[in-house]
């Protein structure tokens, strides 16, 4: 629906001012940053992509899953980011579709983030999938610009990553470049005449603030400058003000340094060689409480550790942890630890134990109730860690509702990190059981009567399900809620092709 024009009227006779600049707030020392855009990391992080059939990483958004990166198969089908699942299915029926794994893509960006302080000390992350390297203090040692480009491009090169590099004296200015593929601008003058035709997709704005100044006429970063100010600030928002005066160099444009996370290492030597459990706890017991202490002075956590056994006459044998969530909880630690234990067999006796973590990470603390001493998010992932060290990670799941119409393709499973995530948008309630069999099977058949006993009636429906046309496993089906004559409440339908009736749910 068109907005009225007098929401959107820049020139309103208000009485609210942008804020005025301040000139005296420009560094005194020229800076030159460069960009690093890796348009296609969330595919590219995962080597198993690399398929010659069409792929594509997805992610939920409004309660539908949407592509966010594409080979190129995918791309020559006429694939896009932004794409609906349902859509990329309709262009490439043997699409293979797979997860977006944020924690992997800032992983590959902390990587590169500290190879990348070989060639400046100022390195900031700019995710989803961006760098920003201060280099003005680098080009009296690498001799010139296009050195310190060279080397991070035969970097990235090497770790299979496609990119785009610009460089401009404002950070935001050189990552704006370097998502629309621009040239380099070395010059402060330069700016508003070269940043001027970039799209306002550059800036990633917020969708709704780019809609707005769309319905104003605005499609490129030139015209957004031009708008008046008071305006602009008004109806835009003051932020996005700040942003445009720190892209030209009216406004400082400080960024977070990236220092290199630090981990945590500890041993302990037994007086004889030895197998026995007890002494190994006793002995990750008083690691763990070294581990703590270290935790708390710096006021971090850990994803991930492993303890390793090491033997007179072989390689060591480790044990690798990799947690949902980040703690610091020593309880927590020793528990996962003692079930581990319990299925561990060492094959020669141990000499020494240790531990090493992963990189420690900020802490961070949930707010409690006044009267619940633990958290019930805490609860649930210690929870969800303890079943997936006994039974496997990949017994232990999720389960997530995606936008399709057959039941058997209607929800996904989430592993590991994804069932902590907090989840889009699902589907709207339906009444339909959360319990599916595998298959439909006959109604009459021996299967069928193994889940309910008698005659049956139909109590609801007919909920006529016709979707599938476009990967070849169509259905025509119309559903009804069942009562059989003992009570058990079904969930059928009737194949509208062959007319034979199936058993396909059973409610609680």
């Amino acid at each position: 629906m068109a907005r009225s024009l007098h929401s959107i009227e820049l020139d309103s006779p208000e009485t609210t001012e942008a804020p005025r600049v301040d000139l005296r707030q420009a560094p005194n020392r020229q800076q030159l940053w460069l960009a690093v855009c890796l348009p296609n990391l969330a595919f590219e992080i995962s080597q198993k992509l690399v398929l010659q059939t069409p792929a594509v990483v997805v992610e939920p958004q409004r309660g539908q899953l949407t592509v966010v990166a594409a080979n190129a198969s995918a791309r020559a089908a006429g694939i896009e980011n932004g794409s609906k699942l349902s859509t990329a299915f309709a262009l490439a029926a043997s699409l293979q579709a797979f997860e977006r794994s944020p924690r992997a893509e800032r992983a590959s960006l902390e990587s590169l983030a500290g190879w990348a302080q070989a060639l400046t000390s100022l390195v900031s992350i700019e995710a989803p999938e961006g760098l920003l390297l201060e280099v003005s203090g680098s080009l009296r040692l690498f001799r010139s610009l296009e050195v310190i480009k060279a080397k991070l491009g035969d970097e990235l090169t090497r770790r299979s990553l496609t990119f785009r590099l610009s460089v401009a004296p404002t950070a935001t200015a050189a990552l704006w470049l370097a998502r629309a593929a621009g040239a380099d601008v070395l010059s402060p003058h330069e700016l508003m005449g070269r940043l001027s035709a970039l799209p306002l997709a550059a800036t990633r704005w917020p969708q709704p603030v780019q809609e707005l100044l769309r319905d104003l006429g605005v499609r490129t970063v030139g015209e957004c400058a031009r708008l008046p100010r008071d305006g602009f600030a008004r109806r835009v928002g003051v932020a996005y003000l700040h942003e445009l005066d720190r892209t030209f160099g009216r406004r400082v444009d400080t960024r977070v340094g990236f220092n290199r996370p630090v981990s945590f290492r500890s041993k302990i030597e037994l007086l004889e060689e030895s197998t026995d459990r007890a002494i190994f706890l006793e002995a990750i017991e008083q690691m763990l409480d070294e581990l703590g202490v270290d935790l708390r002075m710096k006021q971090t956590q850990i994803r991930t550790f492993e303890i390793g056994f090491e033997h007179l006459h072989r390689a060591p044998t480790v044990e690798k942890f990799d947690l949902l969530e980040p703690t610091h909880d020593k309880e927590q630690l020793l528990h996962l630890i003692r079930d581990r234990l319990e299925r561990c067999q060492l094959s020669v006796p141990a000499i020494a134990v240790r531990i090493r973590t992963g990189f420690l990470v900020p802490l961070t603390i949930e707010a409690v109730d006044l009267f619940e001493r633990v958290p019930v998010g805490t609860l649930t992932r210690a929870l969800l860690e303890r079943l997936q060290e006994r039974f496997g990670a990949a017994a232990v799941y999720a389960v997530r509702a995606v936008a399709e119409h057959r039941p058997e393709k209607a929800w996904t499973k989430l592993n590991g990190e994804a069932i902590q995530a907090r989840g889009g948008e699902g589907l709207e309630p339906q009444d339909r059981p959360l319990w599916l069999l595998q298959r439909p099977v006959p109604l009459d058949s021996s299967p069928a009567r193994d889940h309910y006993r008698g005659s049956i009636e139909l109590c609801s429906g007919p909920e006529r399900i016709e979707s599938g046309w476009w990967d070849e496993q169509d259905v025509a089906r119309d559903y009804y809620t069942a009562v059989s004559s003992h009570g058990q409440k079904l969930w059928v339908f009737r194949d509208r092709c062959s007319r034979v009736w199936h058993l396909h749910g059973l409610f609680g």
